[in-house]
């Protein structure tokens, strides 16, 4: 685990544009074993204010990928399930995000069961883009925003 420079965002620093987490009161969490599964490789990554410490990717490709598969994933964790779009996002954002606030056409008041993976990714790829825009940018420069991440495919399932 290295210290992150005060002059970079986490998600720049640790190549995680979704700002997952590693730990929270050291326990590793859950969503590194999906990653595991996808053969996407990370570590420990810096200290969170919020306690626990992010998840670390080798590359921006690696991070943009396992954010765009968030929501898809959780959505039918108990953590999640049976949430709207918007108490999903308040639960995720510590009540710092609503799709309204993300600037997002999509309803958040339906469930995150009604959502198709895409829409749930693309909700994350608007999560990112308001929490950093100089890793959105990042992202923007180097063509993964436009190349699409086919969800299912990544989750098993069909494109």
């Amino acid at each position: 685990m290295a210290t992150k420079p005060k002059n970079i965002s986490h998600a720049v620093f640790n190549n995680n544009p979704g700002n997952i987490k590693y730990s929270v009161d050291g326990k590793k969490l859950d969503y590194l074993k999906v990653l595991d599964k996808l053969g996407i490789k990370y570590s420990k990554g810096s200290e969170a204010a919020d306690g626990g410490y992010f998840i670390k990717f080798e590359s921006h490709e690696d991070g943009y990928k396992a954010a765009k598969t968030w929501w898809p994933t959780v959505r039918s964790w108990a953590t999640y399930k049976g949430l709207t779009l918007d108490e999903a996002l308040e639960k995720y954002s510590r009540e710092g995000y609503s799709a309204k606030k993300l600037g997002i056409d999509l309803d958040g008041n339906k469930l995150l069961s009604d959502f198709t993976d895409e829409q749930l990714g693309d909700v994350m790829t608007s999560q990112i883009k308001m929490e950093d825009p100089k890793e959105y940018k990042i992202l923007e420069e180097k063509g993964l925003l436009e190349t699409p991440i086919p969800i299912k495919h990544i989750l098993g399932g069909e494109d």
